[in-house]
């Protein structure tokens, strides 16, 4: 607003003018502070959605990682199982034993 718009309302307008001025002055003043700080909430925002995202899509793959170890595993301790039975079925029947082989062929 310039200078002499403002003296030219005074001399005509008295102090009710010279009120709105200063509330029309504080008021831009006020929502040039609030866009500022509306600005700076929704970049803050978006960090934090971003930081969110990324720990949960790191968290995801880390919990894809171990299902995927606990099946490897699991199939290893049922080939164990499977290879241990077939021992001790072996040891049961005594198949190593030569003395047992001619005692079972007779």
């Amino acid at each position: 607003m310039p200078v002499d718009f403002i003296v030219e309302m005074l001399r005509n307008g008295g102090l009710p003018v010279m009120m709105f001025v200063i509330f029309i002055l504080y008021h831009r003043g006020e929502n040039a502070k609030w866009a500022e700080t509306t600005k700076a909430q929704k970049e803050e925002s978006q960090r934090i959605y971003e930081l969110l995202k990324s720990t949960l899509d790191r968290q995801e793959k880390e919990t894809d990682r171990h299902f995927t170890l606990l099946r490897e595993m699991a199939e290893a301790m049922n080939l164990q199982t499977r290879s241990l039975s077939r021992i001790e079925t072996k040891i049961d029947d005594n198949q190593f034993c030569p003395i047992t082989k001619k005692e079972k062929a007779a």
